[in-house]
């Protein structure tokens, strides 16, 4: 149960107790976690930092010979009709 504003006010300035102090804002924690094309986003013993984030920070594109090579597979190997083709950024 609080003290009386009153009492609270005498004792605080006896040295007795302190007066209440506003609390801090929390500082907010940067997320590095889940940058999309930061290769080691599978490996669960990494945390993505300052560094991931600065090295990996562009969008990733396929290389054109990687492009080529999925072309290739897909006329030879179509997706069912509900599928659709995603690259995945990461990898």
């Amino acid at each position: 149960m609080p003290l009386p504003p009153a009492l609270a006010a005498k004792l605080s300035k006896r040295g007795i107790i302190t007066p209440k102090q506003k609390p801090e804002p929390p500082v907010k924690k940067q997320d590095f976690k889940g940058l999309t094309a930061c290769p080691n986003k599978s490996n669960v013993y990494h945390e993505c930092n300052l560094w991931c984030e600065t090295h990996w920070k562009g969008v990733a594109t396929p290389d054109p010979v990687y492009q080529r090579k999925i072309q290739k597979m897909l006329t030879k190997y179509p997706l069912p009709m509900n599928w659709t083709d995603i690259f995945d950024k990461g990898w």
